[in-house]
């Protein structure tokens, strides 16, 4: 494993460079960790969210102890929300895969469009595009469904803003 760092005690965010991993990853095809030297927890928690499997960070119990080290080294407090930090990130990070979640499900009825009349539609109404408005709840037909309409006959009258749904064409 690799542990790229910057040996500058605290060393400066704008020289650690965190891609840098992504290039040792590549060259040597090994695993890649980051040794931070910066102060905060921020640099160690990109490095996380760009594939460091390892973080080594200093720890000291009092950062008013001799040593050259002293100031990039994180206290227990800090340590605590470096590792809470790093384990939200992997949390955040997911597996790729786009899909609508759990939380998401009732904001989803609510943020989503369907489709209405654009204007007044009586019976019998023969549908072209310009019949269409796409107005929230999101609970009638889909806008990506629009093209399944045109031509559909309407086999009810609908004022304008009325979501359109299956039952109100004929075959």
């Amino acid at each position: 494993m690799i542990l790229p760092c910057v040996s500058a005690y605290p060393a400066d965010p704008s020289d650690v460079n965190i891609r840098v991993m992504d290039t040792l990853r590549k060259q040597f095809g090994c695993r890649v960790g980051y040794s931070d030297h910066t102060i905060g927890v921020e640099c160690a928690v990109a490095a996380a969210s760009l594939g460091a499997c390892f973080i080594e960070k200093h720890f000291t119990l009092d950062k008013n102890m001799s040593g050259p080290d002293q100031a990039a080294s994180s206290t227990p407090m800090e340590f605590a929300a470096l590792v809470k930090a790093v384990r939200i990130v992997e949390k955040a990070l997911g597996d790729g895969i786009k899909r609508i979640c759990v939380s998401e499900q009732e904001m989803r009825i609510v943020s989503r469009k369907s489709i209405a009349a654009a204007s007044d539609l009586p019976n019998g109404h023969k549908l072209s595009e310009i019949d269409f408005a796409y107005l929230r709840p999101g609970t009638g037909i889909s806008p990506m469904e629009y093209p399944k309409l045109i031509g559909r006959t309407l086999n009810i009258s609908k004022i304008k803003g009325e979501q359109l749904n299956w039952e109100d064409f004929s075959e």
